[in-house]
C-alpha cells in the first residue's frame, strides 16, 4: 500500500467530518469522501512528502464538495464559498470538537447495546452524578449492589469498546490490503 493510500485510511473520518460540515448531509459527504479519494490517487505526484496531507487533501474535498453543491442547481450553497474557504483553513483546530473519536462511537454502539435499565443507572451516575446512594435509593437497592452493578457495567463497556475498536481495525486492514 503507498503512502497516499495509507493516508486517506488514516484521514477517512477527519475528511467525512468535514464534507459533513460543508455539505450538511452525511450520505453525500461518504460519496463526496470516495470522489476524494480518487482525485488525491490521480493527483498523488502533486503531494510535496513532509508536507501537511491533511491540509492537501481537504483542498480537493473542499473543491469536490463545491462542485456537488453547484451541480445542485436549485439548491442554495449551504456556506458561501468564502466560507468554505475559512473552514478549510481553520479545520485542523476545530475538527476535534466536531469528529468522534473510534472510542468514543464504539462507547455509544456499546451503551446503545445494554438494557434500558442499565443504560439509566450509567446515565444517572455519570450524566447526571448521582451518588451510589441516590441511585440505590431510586432503585430500592443497596448501595453495595449499585456499585457492583455499576462496575460491572463499566468492564462489560470496556470489552466491547475493545472488541468494537478490534473489529475496526481489522476491517480497515482489510480494506488496505
Amino acid at each position: 500500500m503507498d503512502e497516499v493510500t495509507r493516508n486517506l485510511m488514516q484521514e477517512r473520518r477527519n475528511l467525512v467530518g468535514f464534507l459533513t460540515a460543508l455539505t450538511g448531509d452525511r450520505s453525500v459527504a461518504d460519496d463526496l469522501f470516495q470522489e476524494t479519494c480518487i482525485d488525491a490517487l490521480r493527483l498523488k505526484d502533486q503531494f510535496q512528502p513532509g508536507s501537511n496531507f491533511g491540509a492537501w487533501v481537504r483542498s480537493i474535498a473542499r473543491i469536490r464538495a463545491l462542485r456537488h453543491c453547484r451541480a445542485r442547481g436549485k439548491d442554495p450553497l449551504p456556506f458561501s464559498p468564502e466560507l468554505m474557504e475559512k473552514l478549510a483553513a481553520t479545520w485542523e483546530t476545530i475538527m476535534p470538537l466536531t469528529v468522534e473519536s473510534d472510542r468514543e462511537t464504539a462507547l455509544n454502539a456499546c451503551i446503545q447495546e445494554l438494557q434500558e435499565h442499565h443504560r439509566d443507572v450509567l446515565h444517572r451516575r455519570y450524566a447526571r452524578r448521582q451518588s451510589h446512594q441516590c441511585i440505590a435509593k431510586h432503585l430500592n437497592r443497596s448501595v453495595e449492589s449499585v456499585k457492583m452493578l455499576t462496575s460491572r457495567l463499566r468492564k462489560r463497556l470496556r470489552l466491547c469498546i475493545e472488541r468494537k475498536c478490534t473489529e475496526q481495525e481489522t476491517e480497515q486492514t482489510e480494506l488496505s490490503s
